[in-house]
């Protein structure tokens, strides 16, 4: 890596960061003020159990995966197999969660009456495996990654101020940045099929098992 890339990469991530915490600031006001606080509280509890569901579906693809794409960066047979076995791991993760993440929500006691708070989150969880910013990070387009990682917020900021009025509108908020991951992740796999050409082929199980010990 150049030293010109590197310091590239370090501004992207930089700038991602900044930028996300500067848009948490700007929308957590409103959010305290518009919803109150016990409200304000479900919401984020909610996004911890969306976060952690999320976190289990990411297992550590964001270290394995992206440091094998890194080191075959040059070999785009390589590359394809290690992206098409991964990304199904993911989806096959993605899966096991639902099922769990529904079965919580439709079941416990605890989320009586909030549950179109957490059915929204759903679309979070599925937008997260349709955003592969760990190929892009093997890839070492970090400023791409940067760039729909901001586009997220920048996406779901308007409309959770447009139509979060209420307590009982608060399931907006997770709507809003799951269909924004969703159509960022879109985007992505646009770019990672037609721009980058990057062939998906069905993977063997193996390569997939392989993936997930990984």
């Amino acid at each position: 890596m150049s030293r010109f890339s590197l310091l590239e990469n370090m501004a992207s991530l930089t700038g991602l960061q900044v930028v996300s915490f500067g848009l948490t600031l700007a929308i957590l006001p409103f959010l305290t003020r518009t919803l109150g606080v016990s409200a304000f509280g479900e919401v984020v509890f909610a996004q911890l159990v969306i976060n952690y569901a999320m976190w289990v579906v990411n297992w550590g693809f964001y270290l394995g995966a992206t440091q094998r794409i890194s080191a075959n960066r040059s070999e785009k047979a390589t590359i394809e197999k290690i992206f098409a076995a991964t990304w199904l791991a993911q989806f096959a993760l993605t899966g096991v969660v639902l099922i769990v993440y529904l079965a919580c929500v439709l079941i416990l006691p605890r989320f009586d009456g909030l549950q179109p708070i957490y059915l929204a989150g759903l679309t979070m969880i599925l937008g997260n495996t349709l955003l592969p910013i760990w190929f892009l990070n093997g890839l070492e387009q970090i400023r791409l990654g940067a760039m729909l990682q901001i586009g997220n917020k920048l996406i779901a900021l308007p409309v959770m101020v447009l139509l979060v009025r209420s307590p009982e509108t608060s399931w907006i908020y997770f709507l809003a940045m799951g269909l924004a991951m969703i159509i960022t992740g879109t985007i992505a796999l646009w770019i990672i099929l037609v721009r980058l050409k990057i062939n998906l082929k069905m993977p063997h199980k193996f390569e997939v098992w392989h993936a997930l010990r990984e």
